[in-house]
């Protein structure tokens, strides 16, 4: 999903939705995959 840029910044805390659960998360400066190819 995507952040609104106001809550864009790496550290702020939101939550998010998985299967249909709320999540605590963190936003992060660099993603924590890369995509292979």
């Amino acid at each position: 999903g995507y952040v609104p840029a106001a809550s864009a910044a790496p550290g702020t805390s939101i939550e998010i939705d998985v299967r249909g659960k709320l999540r605590a998360a963190e936003v992060r400066e660099k993603p924590l995959y890369q995509k292979e190819g």
